[in-house]
């Protein structure tokens, strides 16, 4: 279908009224004794019968559409829904990567019920449309089905660009730019490709075929990929200027987690998310030499943080044989920042959340192991207008580990930013860029993605690369 075809969505003959009242239909997992015992992606999603009906809950709102605006990416929803419910997915689907350039992951990992889902009009009167899982059904059912194909690319140029970082960011921008004409490197110091998204987010999550396909797809448009090179050891930013390259662009992310202090946490079997979730998620012959050792994490697994990455640990502890899991974290019940699908999902596996709780210190025994974690009691309040919480007096216990996970907030890799000759980086230590174009202080040099010190989610990141994109393209011309 060309813009010429379309139907707007005040054109569609439905009622709206009978839509509202249609059942959703049920959205599958493994069962839990079986997801529980591997890695493989534990939610099954939608059939094609399946998605038809869910999307045919979409009421295709007349007016300006809530989940376009709240989605950063501002696909058009609408529109995917009524081809879906028209059995339509292969045009769904094309319809999405208009403007994604990663549905297909998008789909799994953004909380899409704090998004599009969650400003979607059906859920006023009932649960809303799982807007976030039809577009992974369609993006599947492209990539699977063989219509998947790359793009056309405009004439090839001849300028050359440097991407640094392969994940969600880094990856956007090679595509844009590569689709323009540019002649495109991106330079990974791991091993693998795709940075967080391989090496950080579980198979059970988002399997490697997605990353994987990507991949393809941009060494058949012509991007180079450079694996085990690393920028600003093996090779320096002005070095990469001197062989050629008339932009730099900066996908670097969050480079380092932030341990708080925490007393006992040099002990052994204490780790930060990335070194766990790294070592489950990857054959040992990508790790680091250091990390190949197979992980011994015990019977009892204490993970503290309250994002998608300590989730994300505590479902991978109970895969790799904990029998008691435990998640903590200071905020209450509702302040957890992650999906709501993925907890629901770990506490069906046997994850135990425990809310207003937070570690003081990390106890050892006479081996040098982890052996009890000593908590704090919390509570509730308000401080200057601002929710948080507060030790509550005489209130600490104490639980019996084999392995701590600390899976806190992830800061700013400055001794990578120190070494680029005039790059600006602000008071925390974050690389400082201008918020549309990603331009940084140094000329040709310019930055998308965590390092900022945004903390995207996926959706933000690929759409904040997408713009950068476009402002590296209007550099070059």
């Amino acid at each position: 279908m060309n813009e010429d075809q379309r139907i707007e969505s005040w054109e569609r003959e439905i009622d709206r009224r009978a839509r509202l009242y249609l059942p959703p239909p049920r959205l599958d997992y493994r069962p839990v004794g079986q997801r529980s015992r591997d890695f493989e992606e534990a939610c099954l999603g939608f059939t094609p019968e399946t998605a038809r009906l869910e999307a045919s809950r979409c009421i295709q709102c007349p007016e300006i559409q809530a989940c376009v605006l709240a989605c950063p990416l501002h696909n058009d929803i609408p529109s995917a829904m009524w081809e879906i419910s028209q059995g339509n997915f292969i045009e769904a689907a094309r319809i999405y990567r208009r403007t994604s350039n990663f549905p297909d992951l998008c789909g799994r990992l953004c909380p899409d019920e704090f998004l599009c889902a969650g400003s979607c009009g059906v859920g006023k009167r009932c649960s809303s449309v799982r807007l976030g899982r039809l577009e992974a059904f369609v993006a599947d059912e492209e990539r699977r089905s063989g219509f998947y194909s790359p793009p056309a690319i405009a004439r090839v140029n001849g300028k050359r660009v440097a991407v640094i970082g392969s994940g969600a960011a880094g990856l956007t921008v090679a595509e844009q730019l590569a689709l323009k004409g540019h002649q495109v490197s991106v330079f990974e110091k791991r091993a693998r490709l795709g940075g967080t998204l391989a090496y950080s987010i579980p198979r059970f999550r988002l399997p490697l075929e997605i990353i994987e396909s990507k991949v393809n797809m941009l060494a058949q448009i012509g991007v180079e990929f450079l694996t085990g090179v690393c920028v600003g050891v093996d090779v320096s930013i002005d070095e990469l200027f001197a062989r050629g390259y008339r932009a730099i662009m900066l996908g670097t992310g969050a480079g380092r987690e932030w341990l708080s202090g925490l007393p006992g946490s040099s002990l052994e079997s204490v780790h930060t998310a990335e070194n766990f979730l790294m070592r489950t998620n990857l054959d040992a012959a990508y790790l680091p030499h250091e990390r190949k050792a197979p992980l011994k994490i015990g019977d009892r697994v204490l993970v503290y943080g309250w994002g998608h990455a300590a989730v994300d640990c505590a479902r991978a502890a109970i895969r790799l044989g904990a029998s008691q899991v435990t998640c903590i974290y200071p905020g209450t019940e509702m302040e957890m920042l992650c999906r709501i699908e993925d907890k629901v999902a770990g506490a069906e596996e046997g994850v135990v959340f425990q809310h207003l709780s937070k570690p003081l210190c990390l106890v050892g025994d006479e081996t040098g192991r982890v052996s009890q974690v000593v908590c704090q009691q919390m509570r509730p309040c308000c401080r200057n207008g601002i929710k948080t919480s507060e030790p509550v007096e005489g209130s600490t216990f104490t639980l019996y580990v084999d392995t701590a996970i600390l899976a806190l907030e992830r800061g700013p890799d400055t001794e990578f930013a120190r070494q680029v000759k005039g790059l600006e980086l602000n008071e925390h230590g974050w690389i400082i860029c201008q918020p549309d174009s990603g331009q940084t202080s140094r000329q040709g040099i310019f930055a998308a993605g965590d390092n900022s010190g945004q903390q995207h989610l996926a959706a933000f990141a690929i759409a904040e690369a997408r713009r950068v994109a476009e402002s590296i393209h209007s550099y070059l011309s």
